[in-house]
């Protein structure tokens, strides 16, 4: 190992003995004023190196325009010599001076104390420097046949001002003050996302006090609930519903009774009205013929109109009538005399008449037995009290899935606060060469 490889190899096992020692915790609210009394001595240094290479690219920039301004005095006759020649060099050099200038005024340096846009500015008019040079590289050439003592003097200069480029960017990267504005503006990024934490945090229990009213409230609607149901007014509705219930199952009973003694005559109560409407058969009067429509789609609803059944007997007449005289006839003899007999027996059936009778008392007192309901409050009182029970339950399950949500959001926001206080040390670390740690505050 070489002497100066010795040397800096000691130094690499010393800073890496270094970045083993404890870390310096900074509060980050506190990094601001401490990194900037840390870098203080080598952002003085840092801006001297700056401004004086800086400096140099200013005054190389001016001697290139002056150089330019000479050039542009200089005339190239095309009238002597190889006139053609003369011609291509004096185009290309009005080509190189408009290029040149052109550039010229894109390397002016920024107006800025802002260390990365004055990095950006080197980088960008290295690459700026170097693409321009190439794209007019040939009318440099052409001017350079004739005023080649002038040219050359250019191509120093445009050479001095690379090197000027390179020297300036080698500056900013070995510097850690150039993390000094990214340290600044992760502060403030820090800053607004502790904010948003804290506005997080404030909200969480405004929302658990809601749920806690919302709890109260529900079980306020419980115990009323509760209490409506063990009410004298509650006994007394459940035995009018048990009522209607016994009621209602009666009529069901009584409704399928009915409907299976008047199955048997459908079909000769459907071939008398095809009669009537084909004028084959005269009905008494109009009510006949919509009672007749009314029994076949729905007996039980012509039942309650027709309550005596007075136009029904008409109609079992009638159906008797044709069927003697042959107008209803079925083409197989034993339904006819089934469906004859059917009739017949219907006519003369006296407990037919006393369901029907019974079918529309029952109808009478569970009308009575609903009125009787209705009359209640208590059932209005309990389904109200049970539907705000179930609409407070709504509102909790709503306000415990906003609290997860926020819950949710805090944890979230507490780790991208940890991700951005690690990549804070990282940057401190670098801007004041020591083992830094940021913390969101003392402990």
């Amino acid at each position: 190992m070489g002497f100066f490889g010795k040397i800096f190899g000691k130094r690499g096992a010393k800073e890496a003995e270094f970045h083993e020692e404890k870390a310096v915790e900074i509060s980050f609210q506190g990094l601001e004023k401490w990194i900037d009394e840390k870098t203080s001595a080598q952002r003085n240094g840092f801006d001297r190196k700056i401004m004086g290479k800086f400096a140099e690219i200013k005054g190389t920039v001016q001697e290139i325009k002056n150089q330019l301004d000479e050039i542009s005095g200089k005339e190239i006759s095309t009238e002597e010599g190889n006139k053609r020649l003369r011609k291509i060099v004096d185009t290309s050099k009005q080509g190189m001076l408009r290029g040149m200038r052109t550039l010229l005024e894109k390397l002016e340096p920024p107006k800025t104390q802002d260390y990365r846009a004055l990095s950006d500015y080197c980088n960008n008019s290295s690459s700026l420097l170097q693409a321009e040079i190439s794209a007019f590289g040939k009318n440099i050439a052409y001017t350079g046949i004739l005023l080649q003592v002038e040219v050359k003097k250019i191509g120093e200069l445009i050479n001095a001002l690379a090197g000027e480029f390179s020297e300036i960017q080698k500056i900013f990267a070995e510097s850690g003050v150039m993390y000094i504005p990214q340290i600044r503006q992760k502060i403030s990024e820090i800053e607004a996302e502790i904010s948003a934490k804290k506005a997080l945090q404030d909200s969480l229990p405004k929302i658990e006090q809601e749920i806690a009213l919302l709890e109260s409230g529900k079980e306020d609607a419980v115990k009323s609930t509760n209490a409506l149901r063990v009410s004298d007014d509650y006994e007394e509705l459940q035995e009018l519903q048990e009522g209607r219930a016994k009621l209602l199952s009666q009529k069901q009973a009584l409704k399928e009774k009915i409907l299976q003694m008047f199955a048997p005559i459908e079909k000769p109560l459907r071939k008398l009205q095809n009669l009537s409407a084909n004028r084959q058969f005269a009905l008494a009067d109009k009510q006949e013929e919509n009672a007749l429509s009314q029994y076949l789609m729905n007996p039980l609803l012509a039942i309650a109109e027709d309550s005596e059944a007075k136009i029904l007997k008409a109609l079992l007449s009638s159906v008797q009538q044709a069927m003697g005289s042959g107008l209803i006839d079925f083409k197989d003899a034993r339904e006819k005399e089934k469906k004859s007999l059917a009739v017949s027996e219907l006519l003369q059936s006296a407990s037919l008449w006393q369901e029907i009778q019974e079918y529309l008392g029952l109808n009478e007192q569970i009308a009575s037995a609903e009125k009787e309901l209705q009359k209640s409050s208590i059932a209005g009182r309990i389904s109200d009290a049970e539907e705000s029970a179930r609409r407070i339950e709504r509102n909790i399950q709503e306000m415990n899935a906003a609290l997860a949500r926020g819950q949710n959001s805090l944890n979230k926001k507490e780790q991208e606060i940890s991700a951005m206080l690690s990549h804070l040390s990282g940057l401190a670390s670098k801007a004041a060469n020591a083992n830094v740690r940021v913390i969101a505050q003392k402990p």
